[in-house]
């Protein structure tokens, strides 16, 4: 039997027809926009982060995961954002819903480093190494991911491991002053100090301007008792930055230590001048006056010295710098109050 369409049918076929057609161009019209909507928030937050805008950074980036909830990479640049504000606790589960989302993604090594360091701020040094440990397994080039492992070593004492990544770091990366840097203070700790002065002149040949290295390897110089090579470090340090506290600090021990009390007074007067309610260079110029049998201003230093928190007495009893004055009135005063 033929089928026959009346017109009445035809004119509804055709509503029809056209009625998904255009439902379809609305439907693809409305991903579209919604797409270039999530790319505009999401390239904002982009912008926005560079110029170390954190918090309307987060905000933006919130609103491209509202309108693209599978989006890896907006919650992996959020929790970046998070990260560089230091709220680390926040940045740790951005993270991992980016690892859940793009579980096999080409910038995991990155995102795992990120959250190891994330972990790693946060004292979950076990969770940090796990971290660094699979972001090395994607890519064992990954230099930073040896270096940020090897700071966890560090913090939790173990040294031997910690100068392992390091090193290997460095054959990663030969330029890489960081991995110098903290294997130098790491041989430091261990006493091994030839190895850390060889490590921070590296970092000074790599970067002539560190005042921080020459700082350490001052340091380092006086462990040894290399005095005068102590003093040229850190007269370079102060060159390069006026205001460095540690630098006039040691370099005004060493004077001290040297019998020089008149240069010892000069830097330790310095320091104070930086950071005037801090106990150690009051305490220097205590010690460096009693050097010269001045026992008024050692007394006095000595004094602004417990006043800014030294309190520790049986150091101060022990203490040979101030045998000069012991049988000063002053000086007696100020003990009595270790009774009290």
């Amino acid at each position: 039997m033929k089928t026959v369409i009346s017109k009445k049918d035809h004119e509804y076929e055709k509503f029809t027809f056209f009625l998904a057609a255009f439902l379809m161009v609305a439907f693809i019209e409305g991903a579209a926009n919604a797409a270039t909507k999530y790319e505009d928030q999401f390239y904002k937050g982009n912008d926005l982060l560079d110029k170390g805008q954190y918090d309307q950074a987060i905000s933006a980036y919130s609103a491209a995961i509202k309108l693209n909830p599978k989006s890896y990479e907006a919650y992996a640049n959020r929790g970046g954002a998070f990260f560089d504000k230091g709220d680390f606790v926040s940045a740790i589960p951005d993270f991992t819903k980016a690892l859940g989302l793009h579980p096999n993604g080409s910038k995991n090594e990155s995102i795992l480093d990120r959250r190891g360091s994330a972990y790693f701020e946060t004292k979950q040094y076990d969770l940090a190494i796990a971290d660094f440990t699979r972001a090395i397994g994607l890519n064992p080039k990954f230099f930073a991911a040896f270096y940020h492992r090897g700071l966890v070593y560090d913090r939790k004492q173990q040294s031997e491991q910690a100068i392992a990544d390091y090193t290997k770091a460095i054959e990663i990366n030969p330029i890489y002053t960081d991995a110098y840097f903290s294997r130098a203070r790491t041989y430091m700790r261990k006493r091994a100090l030839d190895l850390s002065i060889s490590d921070f002149t590296k970092v000074v040949e790599l970067d002539p301007k560190s005042v921080r290295a020459y700082g350490f390897r001052g340091s380092v110089y006086g462990m040894k008792g290399e005095y005068d090579l102590s003093i040229t470090d850190f007269t370079k340090a102060i060159e390069l930055e006026p205001k460095d506290f540690d630098s006039y600090s040691y370099r005004g021990l060493t004077y001290y230590r040297t019998g020089q009390y008149d240069l010892a007074i000069s830097d330790f007067e310095k320091a104070i001048n930086i950071k005037p309610d801090y106990y150690k260079p009051a305490y220097g110029l205590a010690l460096s006056y009693a050097g010269k049998n001045n026992a008024e201003q050692a007394c006095k230093w000595l004094k602004k010295s417990i006043e800014n928190g030294f309190k520790n007495w049986d150091y101060i009893k022990k203490d040979k710098g101030f045998d000069n004055i012991r049988d000063a009135a002053c000086y007696k005063k100020i003990l009595s109050g270790a009774a009290q």
